[in-house]
């Protein structure tokens, strides 16, 4: 039997290339009745187009199908026997298109062109409700700063780029080591909750410098939400949430791109970044690998010896992953990694114990994300699931007073406390939850989902005999319906209700002791909003929400900065509450769909009351030389304003844009910031305005295209009169209240661009950041100043100079 088998095998071989002959002739025959689907913007194929088609009768035939890196997409019989039929062609950057066919042609395929969106005039966004929705199609508005605009401003970080949505700021909090933080609606940045793809990861302890360290290059956009979003989001998001979307890989291309830019045309500030994206042939999978490495030097405004910015050498890197699943499957993947150091004060030659004053600061940050979505039997229904990570590692150096030693010295108390003025802190953020989305009956809509978070954060400064060790673990649960009767009109209402539960010890020396807290807190947050598009052109939004912030240690209390050279402590009193707030929004967008040139134009009203909010006050010195400011709970406060955002492309090649706040934010009662001992009221330091708080900010934008290789762009921001503290005392940590003057912080650059081949080009960018140098001019000197008096500004006037290379 065996040798029969052998020999029709053998006959086999010698009919090969008949076979392949034949095959090759009945091929048009087993593939008659096939065509394809050319999806092109203008003449170039467009990958990663979703296509759906039904029929007349509205019968689903094909559901959100993809095209390949071609372009096109292979079409079933059954569903060009099925014509006349329904084509909706969807993409991120393109304008949708729905078109009806007869047929499908017998020869060739049947080649469908989208036009390009505007990526400043109705984008994209998600995170009004969880989904993606066109922008003016969104229940609550949200603004969008996109990578476009990102390196038009030659921003290198995400806190050098985030100060383009109206209400909202970023400052810098510490002259030695560079804290920065983000205002939302006159809010510090604890009231605004940081999103990674959707995701809240950003722990107390990353926030204290994350900004800094998210580079540009990984962002694909980044959406601002004013008003509360605790019931999508969770607690913090009191004044609002800035949701950071990072890249994904769209089609095979490599980019690297060198930065140079000397602060103040002396500092040398030097950046190097890439990426590198590789997609499948039929679009099913991707990757991007990502990386960033900069250098920068100290400077020195006043020169006393002791820096204003500081001394900072970072490293990131990024993997970004998909894989759909079957048609309606698509798993993500991400993990990333970064290294920073950084270091601000005196004498950087020396060990951080040596110095008059010294703020060093080593984070190691490591995190992965994996997320799966799919849509159901029914494609209108979608469910997720998801789980996210990160931990920091921190070695931290808050101190001075120090010397170096010789040979027979003995050790003083300032040497002492100089050596131990070393800390190590650990954080641990996890997210794990589900969602599902999907209509319940017709204009009737469900978003409702669970959600887990735990962090643990331990904070050790043996030398201060500062110990943190908190962990916060919160079960929320969430649910939100929208009612839309009609295409004009819907009514969003949901709520949310979380199981907070807080469990820490807090020590601060011995003269203050130790503070355990155990706390179970049920938190329940409802929010209603409605959007009325009344006119064509007119759509008004308005809504309700509350939020929370529960007793713990947030970036503020993580953040330490010398004051007369001792280190600054936050601890809690004793009766800490949960702070809570009330948000009210009103708006109304223009969007005139009859003129030639695109525009849009929106004014929103907001009011926030805030109910036992959290103050920072009576600052005391320990025996030990420490300095220790009380949070506790205030009277309460408001902060009432409006919001004016405007956009406006003139011509193909001319886009502007401007924004802009005015606001009154004030507490019920006088806030006590400074109390003498002697009990002498006459001196006695106390206000109703939120401090770091202008009335008035805002920012601008526009890029000119004169020819198609050469852009012009310019930006900038404005910020109006505030106050800020300044300790002018050390012995009495006496405190008074500056008003500061106005500051106009103004890019501009020049870019062009050189095409090397279809697929290869070259750009050299050169500008100025802040090029008037409006920046602020009355440093504190010295190894005892307040580094916390700093306002204004990042940045002097710094040069930039910067080359890019991509290939596709």
């Amino acid at each position: 039997m065996a040798k029969y088998f052998l020999k029709m095998l053998r006959s086999l071989v010698r009919l090969r290339p008949m076979l392949f002959y034949f095959t090759l002739c009945l091929s048009p025959l087993l593939t008659r009745g096939q065509t394809s689907l050319l999806i092109q913007e203008q003449d170039s194929p467009l990958p990663l187009a979703e296509v759906s088609i039904q029929s007349e009768t509205g019968e689903k035939l094909l559901f959100k199908d993809l095209t390949g890196l071609s372009g096109s997409l292979n079409i079933p019989k059954n569903v060009m026997d099925a014509c006349p039929c329904r084509i909706v062609v969807q993409h991120l950057s393109m304008e949708h298109l729905d078109t009806l066919i007869q047929h499908f042609p017998k020869k060739g395929p049947l080649s469908l062109s989208l036009k390009p969106k505007s990526k400043f005039l109705n984008p994209v966004v998600v995170t009004g409700n969880r989904n993606e929705i066109n922008q003016s199609e969104a229940p609550v508005w949200v603004s969008q700063t996109n990578a476009e605009q990102l390196h038009r401003a030659q921003a290198l970080s995400l806190a050098e780029g985030l100060a383009f949505s109206p209400g909202l700021r970023v400052e810098n909090n510490c002259q030695n080591c560079g804290f920065t933080g983000v205002r939302l609606n006159g809010l510090d940045g604890p009231y605004t909750q940081i999103l990674i793809n959707n995701r809240p990861i950003f722990s107390a302890l990353a926030g204290v410098y994350g900004l800094d360290m998210l580079p540009v290059s990984l962002i694909d956009r980044v959406e601002v939400v004013r008003g509360g979003g605790s019931v999508l989001y969770g607690g913090n998001a009191i004044a609002g949430t800035v949701n950071i979307i990072t890249q994904e890989p769209i089609q095979n291309r490599v980019e690297l791109r060198q930065f140079v830019r000397l602060i103040n045309g002396e500092v040398p500030d030097i950046a190097t970044t890439g990426f590198a994206d590789l997609v499948s042939q039929d679009g099913k999978g991707g990757v991007r690998l990502m990386f960033m490495n900069r250098s920068r030097d100290y400077w020195d405004a006043n020169g006393d010896g002791i820096s204003e910015l500081v001394k900072w050498n970072s490293q990131t890197a990024s993997l970004d992953a998909f894989y759909r699943t079957g048609k309606s499957g698509r798993l993500k993947a991400r993990a990333w990694f970064t290294k920073e150091f950084r270091r601000g004060g005196s004498q950087f030659d020396l060990e951080p114990h040596q110095t008059d004053v010294t703020e060093q600061l080593d984070h190691r940050i490591f995190g992965g994300e994996l997320a799966w979505e799919t849509l159901l039997k029914d494609p209108r229904h979608r469910f997720s699931v998801y789980v996210s990570m990160q931990g920091v590692l921190r070695d931290s150096y808050y101190g001075g007073g120090g010397r170096v030693l010789q040979p027979g010295d003995s050790l003083t108390e300032a040497d002492l406390l100089a050596i131990n003025a070393y800390g190590k802190s650990e954080d641990l953020s996890l997210v794990g939850g589900l969602q599902y989305s999907g209509p319940l009956a017709k204009g009737l809509a469900l978003i409702a989902g669970a959600e887990f978070q735990r962090n643990r954060v331990k904070d050790r400064m043996p030398g201060y005999q500062r110990q943190i060790d908190q962990e916060v673990q919160v079960l929320g649960t969430y649910a939100q319906v929208e009612w839309k009767p009609i295409r004009t009109f819907s009514l969003v209402g949901g709520a949310r209700f979380d199981l907070v539960h807080i469990f820490g010890m807090y020590r601060f020396g011995q003269s203050l002791g130790q503070f355990n807290q155990d706390q179970r807190l049920p938190v329940f947050v409802p929010r209603a909003s409605f959007r009325w598009q009344f006119h064509r052109a007119f759509t008004l939004r308005g809504g309700f929400a509350q939020g929370y912030r529960a007793p713990q240690a947030f970036n503020e209390d993580l953040h330490i900065e010398t004051v007369g050279g001792a280190a600054l402590f936050t601890q809690f009193a004793p009766d800490l509450e949960t702070e809570r707030s009330n948000n009210f929004t009103l708006g109304l967008s223009w969007m005139p769909q009859n003129l030639k040139k695109a525009f849009s134009l929106t004014a929103e009203g907001f009011y926030t009351e805030l109910v036992n909010p959290f103050i920072l006050s009576g600052q005391t010195e320990l025996p030990s030389g420490v300095a220790v400011i009380t949070k506790r709970n205030g009277a309460g406060g408001q902060s009432t304003g409006v919001n004016l955002e405007a956009s406006w492309l003139p011509r193909n090649n001319l886009e502007l844009s401007i924004g802009g706040t005015y606001l009154q934010a004030r507490y019920h009662e006088q806030e006590e910031l400074w109390v003498p001992e002697s009990g002498n009221t006459d001196s006695l330091v106390s206000t109703r305005r939120w401090l770091r708080t202008p009335d008035f900010f805002g920012f601008f934008s526009g890029a000119w295209r004169p020819l198609k290789p050469l852009e012009w762009v310019i930006t900038g921001n404005w910020t109006g009169p505030m106050l800020v503290p300044h300790v002018v005392d050390v012995a009495s940590e006496y405190t008074e209240l500056k008003t500061t003057p106005w500051f106009f912080d103004v890019q501009t650059s020049l870019a062009y661009t050189f095409t090397l081949s279809k697929k290869a080009e070259l750009e050299f960018q050169a500008g100025v950041r802040n090029l008037f140098n409006s920046f602020q001019s009355d440093f504190d000197s010295g190894a005892e100043r307040d580094a916390g008096y700093v306002y204004g500004p990042l940045a002097p006037r710094t040069y930039v100079f910067s080359v890019r290379f991509s290939l596709e």
